[in-house]
């Protein structure tokens, strides 16, 4: 008896053009789903800027810098003491006071200096915003009662932590 070896190929190639078709299928509902369902207009940015802090515990000041906005429209400093010192390019050492703990900030360059007591401790967080401008003062700072609009988009940049 003589064996021959055969080879039967046949059924493989439909089985994987058929696998090939469903996984297309597959890709191109999934895609057009997304744009007719608008999926993709839900997807948030987080809101970015460049800040630099430094703490003085000799002479009792936080110091914060503005230093991009990057894409957001400004920045605000929670935390910050009720007496504070602004530096912009337009305007030098304008002073801020109130009872606000909020200092909105919109021009990149601006430095903010708060200034504390003996034995105060705190943070100041910076948080980057992406909405509606607050109405923001043209020396780059302001101390402002107003919260921040419901649709604006926030994102913490920095923390810092002071002890005097």
């Amino acid at each position: 008896m003589r064996y021959t070896e055969t080879t039967d190929d046949s059924a493989v190639s439909p089985v994987i053009g058929v696998i090939l078709m469903v996984a297309i299928t597959v890709i191109l509902a999934a895609v057009i789903g997304t744009f007719v369902l608008g999926l993709g207009d839900q997807v948030e940015q987080n809101a970015r800027a460049g800040v630099n802090a430094d703490v003085d515990a000799n002479a009792n000041e936080v110091t914060l810098s503005l230093t991009t906005l990057s894409n957001s429209d400004y920045v605000v400093l929670r935390g910050m003491d009720s007496f504070a010192s602004v530096d912009s390019p337009d305007i030098s050492n304008t002073s801020l006071s109130s009872d606000n703990n909020a200092v909105y900030v919109s021009q990149t360059g601006t430095t903010v200096t708060a200034y504390a007591n003996d034995d105060t401790s705190g943070t100041v967080t910076v948080v980057a915003v992406i909405g509606n401008d607050p109405g923001v003062s043209t020396n780059g700072a302001e101390f402002a009662t107003a919260d921040l609009p419901d649709d604006a988009v926030q994102t913490t940049v920095r923390t810092v932590e002071y002890d005097f």
